[in-house]
């Protein structure tokens, strides 16, 4: 596990709070046997990806 500690300005502080509320999430690897899911956040000019671990796809659904 890793911590990381910032000091914001309040601006920097109250981009990042909404950035958090709205988050997107997106998916990587889809179609394929593995995905992980990820988001973003930019931060003071820095930006920073956050990867979810790598978990099987489920196999398609066959009602035969």
């Amino acid at each position: 596990m890793a911590d990381l500690y910032m000091n914001l300005s309040r601006d920097d502080y109250k981009e990042l709070e909404r950035q958090c509320k709205t988050f997107h999430e997106g998916i990587h690897g889809e179609g394929t046997p593995y995905y992980h899911k990820s988001f973003v956040v930019r931060v003071a000019g820095i930006t920073i990806e956050f990867h979810g671990p790598a978990v099987k796809a489920r196999e398609p659904f066959n009602a035969n």
